[in-house]
Formats: C-alpha cells, structure tokens, sequence
C-alpha cells in the first residue's frame, strides 16, 4: 500500500530527535510526482547539519519512492487529489489518515499521510 511504500524509502538521520517536516504534492494515477512537493509544516531540531540531513533525507524518500505502485481502486481516488505527507523523527507518534475513511492507520514510526 502507498503507506508502506512510502515508509520504506526513508532512512531518518541521526541527530535531529523530534524533527518533523510536511509536504504537499499530487500524484497522477500512474503514481509519478506532479509537480515540485511543497513543504507545509517544518520543526527542526539539532544543529544545521542535521537540519539540512533531515529535510534531505525525506525530500530523497519521496522522490525515490515515486512513482509508486498505486492499486487499481485507489489509483482514481489518489490521482490529482492533494497529498500531505509528514516525516517524523523515530520519537514522534506517526498515523496515516484518510479523510472520511474512519480512524487513522498506524504506519510506523516516521511517516503519515494524509489525503484531501
């Protein structure tokens, strides 16, 4: 599924506890990028190094992961809709939410996703 795809990209660096960072962006129904991701949210910690590793490493997972294998029922609903992807820190709590889907899915420790 897109959450596990996405989880699976990306490799949180070290050094940046409680670092979060949001993108905006769309995906056409074959699963590519359509356009440039838009950053929505950041809260960085640690000193810039780590900063710029953190917000390297989540734009490399995104980009790397994409395009993603999107299932025939989903492929439809997810393309040229709004997608809100959040990287967290491995000591944030991460959901997956599905507008008007019911409660949130647990993905793991460092990505949600949201769609609109």
């Amino acid at each position: 599924d897109l959450s596990r795809a996405l989880r699976a990209c990306w490799r949180p660096p070290g050094g940046s506890p409680g670092s979060v960072i949001t993108f905006r962006f769309g995906l056409d129904a074959a699963g590519k990028l359509t356009g440039k991701p838009l950053v929505t949210y950041s809260r960085l910690t640690g000193d810039s190094f780590a900063q710029r590793q953190f917000v390297a490493s989540a734009l490399a997972a995104l980009n790397a992961c994409t395009p993603v294998l999107l299932e025939p029922g989903f492929a439809p609903v997810a393309a040229n809709r709004v997608l809100t992807l959040t990287f967290a820190s491995p000591e944030n709590r991460r959901e997956v939410r599905i507008c008007n889907a019911g409660p949130a899915l647990q993905v793991g420790p460092a990505v949600a996703i949201t769609l609109s």
